[in-house]
């Protein structure tokens, strides 16, 4: 079968003949509100906020609330970027009315809006929302742009609604996308892929694949979070003597897997006990880019969840792409469209076909791994990086309003 590279932003930008070729995120203040603090295992908001810095604007990345900060707010300076700072506060009864007076926490919210900006040392130019539930009105923000950007299952009414105070949106799924068809300005945008594995992708393409003696399979995420598929992945590590499986992510409970079920801490520890397991808990993304290129093959087991996984996208899969290694996965919409010769996948939504799978993949892996498949997963991964999904949220925003171009 001919692989073709395919992309997976492929729809064409039309602009108005009114709007210039693109909207410059360059020199701005821009407020950027995640769900994770700034220390979080770097994801897509931390991303976002680098590539943003790195074009010369002053990034004020607003984090949870903290009920262990010293002080009610706090401005600091990331030691990672001058020009990223983390914006972080304590909870108050404020933050509790929400989830029993909403419509009351929606108006009284503005006091916090106008309490951070007081703290900030000049006026925001955009307004960047990762979080579909802390701040529901953005445009009480007064900022010149703002832009709704969920990367989650969106579980109520409200987070849909939350789109409709942005000036645009961004979504990491057709699904999610699916709940903006009212919004003028909604747009898919795939997960992306951080420099550390783009700069080794680059290194990679065209390089000949010689499988290791004993076959090494890969597996990146935090083994806390409920739709982890435990009982799919014990299968195919029992099934698979042979095979020497490495994960990476925490794998013990922590103050953010408060719900994590029990079943996860008797599944890592049935892990450890494993000879041809190894642990590896959470890396910086250097060192898992450097660590996943000796895999020979990569496995995704995430089942159904009503709020924390829709199974629509998961942005472990560009990462485990860039390697060129053949990946093994639980059905995600955003990658059904590929040829199952890059991404095998159940023709089913059951998880129960990926042991099988996974056998078929170890019997035939120097034909998975030919240089030809390699090579195009990789130009899948490189074909998304987070540089140039800002070059393309850019030209998504002159459609949108021309407002911040000056």
């Amino acid at each position: 079968m001919d692989v073709a590279v395919q992309k997976l932003n492929d729809r064409p930008i039309n602009l108005p003949d009114h709007a210039p070729s693109s909207v410059c995120l360059r020199n701005k203040t821009i407020l950027l509100i995640s769900p994770q603090p700034w220390d979080h295992i770097a994801i897509s908001k931390h991303h976002y906020a680098r590539e943003l810095a790195a074009r010369d604007n002053d990034v004020y990345f607003v984090e949870p609330p903290d009920p262990h900060l010293p002080s009610p707010l706090s401005v600091q300076t990331t030691d990672d970027d001058p020009r990223i700072h983390r914006v972080s506060y304590r909870p108050t009864l404020l933050d509790k009315m929400r989830f029993h007076a909403y419509g009351l926490y929606k108006r009284l919210i503005r006091r916090r809006i106008r309490y951070i900006q007081r703290h900030l040392p000049k006026p925001v130019d955009v307004v960047w929302s990762f979080d579909p539930n802390r701040f529901p009105d953005l445009c009480q923000f007064d900022a010149d742009y703002t832009i709704f950007h969920p990367v989650d299952p969106l579980t109520n009414q409200h987070q849909v609604e939350m789109g409709q105070t942005a000036d645009i949106v961004f979504t990491v799924s057709e699904k999610i996308l699916a709940h903006f068809k009212y919004h003028d300005s909604a747009h898919f945008i795939n997960h992306g892929l951080a420099k550390p594995f783009e700069t080794i992708a680059r290194e990679r393409l065209s390089r000949a694949y010689v499988a290791n003696q004993r076959l090494q399979a890969g597996y990146a995420g935090n083994l806390m979070r409920t739709p982890v598929n435990r009982g799919i992945i014990r299968d195919i590590v029992k099934q698979n003597p042979h095979v020497e499986f490495h994960f990476w992510g925490p794998h013990s409970p922590s103050s953010d897997d408060e719900a994590a079920p029990q079943s996860s801490v008797h599944f890592t520890k049935w892990l450890e006990a494993k000879k041809n397991v190894h642990l590896h808990g959470p890396v910086a993304p250097h060192v898992l880019a450097a660590e996943m290129q000796k895999m020979d093959l990569f496995f995704l087991a995430y089942s159904l969840h009503p709020t924390q996984s829709d199974r629509s996208n998961s942005h472990k899969l560009l990462e485990y792409l860039s390697t060129g290694r053949l990946v093994i996965s639980s059905r995600v919409d955003t990658y059904k469209r590929f040829s199952p010769e890059l991404i095998l996948m159940p023709e089913s939504a059951d998880d129960r076909e990926l042991p099988t799978l996974f056998r078929h993949a170890t019997k035939n892996i120097s034909q998975f791994n030919n240089r030809k498949l390699q090579d195009a997963r990789i130009q899948i991964a490189l074909a998304n990086r987070y540089s140039d999904h800002l070059d393309q949220i850019e030209k998504h925003l002159a459609t949108a309003s021309p407002r911040i171009a000056a």
